[in-house]
């Protein structure tokens, strides 16, 4: 009881409230790194459980880097970074299409927890950009 254990959200199941629990965001190292976090929400604000969440550096191939939950949340784990890299981050989801289709932008060489999020819409036509490959 006087201890705590911290787990990433997408190895748990939650019964209950989540916004009642405390996010836990790690402490900068100093190796130079990335994490992300961010929603996936409709346009009426209801989260969309189930986004697979991409990245890519410019030099690099695309990977899954989270997944949405419940409430649309999604944080992916502290990947290295060697330097200054361009970073592209999208969401994927059979059937529906994201606002802003992608992020982009130049992180510099350091640790940095960056929060990005999207707005879903579902369309026939689907994402414009593939999943993670």
């Amino acid at each position: 009881p006087a201890e705590h254990c911290w787990i990433w959200a997408q190895y748990a199941q939650v019964d209950g409230e989540l916004r009642e629990l405390p996010v836990f965001t790690p402490a900068p190292t100093s190796e130079p790194g990335l994490i992300l976090r961010g929603h996936v929400r409709l346009a009426d604000g209801t989260g969309v459980e189930g986004v697979v969440i991409c990245r890519s550096f410019a030099s690099y191939a695309g990977e899954h880097v989270a997944t949405t939950d419940g409430e649309g949340y999604f944080q992916s784990e502290y990947t290295f970074i060697p330097g200054d890299e361009m970073v592209t981050l999208w969401a994927y989801l059979e059937g529906y299409t994201f606002d802003p289709e992608s992020h982009f932008w130049r992180h510099y060489y350091g640790y940095k927890v960056t929060s990005r999020d999207f707005v879903a819409a579902q369309s026939t036509a689907g994402s414009s950009l593939p999943d993670c490959r």
